[in-house]
């Protein structure tokens, strides 16, 4: 109990240094200042209210929350239910971070602080118990944030925050298991990474480090080896980005070209009052109904734009209010 006191504690102070909350569309969700989200004062979540269980197909919505998975219809606006919630002790979700969606596998994976990563069944409700988790002193998991599951792969990659390294799994991997493969080391320019996507149509894992960086390395990358590429400087817009997402389909990082390199400025920028941007932490692209999906951390929010939106635009919806169970939210999946 002390323990997660402290946690709090510690999440609070990250939160109070943000100044500036704007979207850098895409790879990129900036926050001004601050660094990885968290619990900011929730505390844990119970079991209970856990969502009537909903119809357990896609074009849904997937939010990790400190203590809870909530889902959401896709389309989903206002002060709505969640359609499903996964909480409660024997859950094993500890101040949750990123999450990741696997249509392929039905499953759901998730980072937590505790240094852990664990693996539900896609339609999971209530007090379920995980299907795996990766934990232990052989795993590499350090401060882990941003997570993707590669289906072609099959392979889980995670950004770690603490050791300034990305490690990589097998999809089915559980327990106190080494990572396959591990990104580290003072050639890599990791920087605090937070976010994480994996390019499998261009074979690239791509990384949104919290000093404002983003960083691209080979699939198969190993050891302590140089991006391919790296968008960074004045330039580009970005202000401590927290989450990531590459649009394959029009060939996007959300606002930088896919292939973009060195300190170049974003093809678009979502920033201003009427976004009801607020802290942002996790953001997704559905490029099937061309929508920008975000978590607004401090605002306990969700707000969704259209996939070319530029400027002070407001959301073309907004999931926020008592009944959603959003409790300072941070990533988050779009099922289309």
């Amino acid at each position: 109990m002390e323990q997660k006191k402290e946690s709090r504690k510690n999440l609070r102070r990250m939160l109070l240094l943000s100044l500036l909350f704007s979207l850098t569309i895409g790879i990129a969700i900036s926050c001004g200042g601050g660094s990885g989200g968290g619990d900011s004062g929730s505390g844990s979540d119970s079991s209970g209210g856990c969502g009537g269980g909903g119809s357990p197909t896609n074009n849904e919505i997937v939010v990790a929350n400190a203590y809870s998975i909530t889902v959401y219809s896709r389309t989903a606006n206002g002060d709505i239910s969640p359609i499903r919630k996964i909480s409660g002790p024997n859950t094993g979700l500890a101040i949750s971070q990123g999450i990741a969606v696997d249509t392929v596998n039905n499953e759901i994976a998730v980072t937590n602080l505790s240094n852990t990563i664990t693996v539900y069944s896609r339609t999971a409700n209530c007090n379920a118990a995980p299907l795996r988790t990766i934990s232990g002193a052989n795993t590499g998991v350090a401060n882990p944030l941003g997570i993707a599951v590669d289906t072609v792969n099959n392979e889980i990659v995670v950004a770690n925050k603490a050791g300034d390294s990305i490690t990589v799994y097998s999809r089915t991997a559980n327990g106190d298991v080494a990572p396959i493969r591990k990104i580290s080391g003072s050639n890599t320019a990791l920087d605090s990474p937070q976010g994480i996507a994996v390019d499998t149509a261009n074979n690239e894992i791509v990384v949104a480090n919290l000093r404002d960086s983003i960083t691209v390395y080979s699939r198969t990358a190993n050891g302590d080896i140089s991006p391919i590429r790296k968008i960074s400087g004045s330039n580009t817009a970005l202000d401590n980005p927290q989450g990531i997402a590459v649009d394959t389909a029009n060939n996007e990082i959300t606002v930088y070209s896919r292939t973009a390199n060195g300190d170049v400025a974003p093809i678009r920028k979502i920033s201003g009052p009427n976004t009801g941007l607020s802290y942002p932490g996790g953001i997704a692209v559905d490029t099937v109904n061309n929508e920008i999906a975000v978590t607004n951390y401090s605002a306990g929010s969700i707000t969704v734009y259209s996939r070319t939106a530029n400027g002070d635009v407001a959301p073309i919806r907004k999931i926020s209010g008592g009944s959603t169970a959003l409790s300072y939210p941070w990533g988050i999946a779009l099922l289309p």
